[in-house]
């Protein structure tokens, strides 16, 4: 399939957003929430003196941290993420999908050879780059969706369904449990 060839020949660089907020960890919250809405993006890289990453804040971070009455006129260091998952400008694509999966991560900062920030892979940046991503994941779904029944259909047997309680002649057996093929469109799409 193309787009996933193209997805494997992408790199990192060529999806990324190049405006990124950086602060400081002594920057105030007020402040960070600030710069991120002058850039209109919905996060800072927290960076030392020498540009290394010390962390990362998202509005999300801002909103709970007011909401839990922290005072904005504290420093972000109190607030960011501290953990930060990177990645090179010339990792590929694929790659920095499966670190924004494992880590459950919304967006990914790029460092160069020099371990500067230079840019931010974002899911909003990937899919604009590549809109029929969200096309090929839907496909691979349906796939195993589909395998999965190939797979149990020589196990297909009538009755009542574990989850409806509805009469069926076409029940599926899906990690122990009696389904019918409705029941585990919904359970399962």
């Amino acid at each position: 399939m193309k787009v996933l060839e193209d997805i494997k020949n992408t790199l990192a660089k060529d999806v990324m957003e190049s405006s990124v907020v950086t602060n400081t960890s002594q920057d105030t919250i007020a402040n960070v929430s600030r710069a991120i809405s002058l850039a209109n993006t919905s996060e800072s890289i927290v960076i030392d003196e020498r540009g290394n990453v010390l962390g990362i804040v998202t509005l999300r971070d801002i909103v709970r941290a007011i909401g839990n009455g922290i005072n904005p006129n504290q420093t972000i260091d109190k607030i960011m993420t501290t953990k930060v998952i990177v990645c090179n400008e010339n990792d590929p694509v694929e790659d920095v999908l499966i670190k924004m999966a494992k880590n459950n991560i919304a967006r990914v900062p790029v460092l160069n050879d020099n371990n500067e920030i230079i840019g931010i892979v974002s899911e909003k940046s990937l899919l604009k780059v590549i809109p029929s991503l969200y096309e090929i994941l839907e496909e691979e779904i349906s796939m195993n969706e589909e395998e999965v029944i190939a797979e149990n259909k020589e196990k297909l047997r009538e009755g009542i369904c574990e989850n409806c309680e509805q009469y069926s002649e076409e029940l599926i057996e899906i990690d122990g449990r009696l389904l019918c093929k409705e029941c585990y469109e919904e359970m399962y799409q």
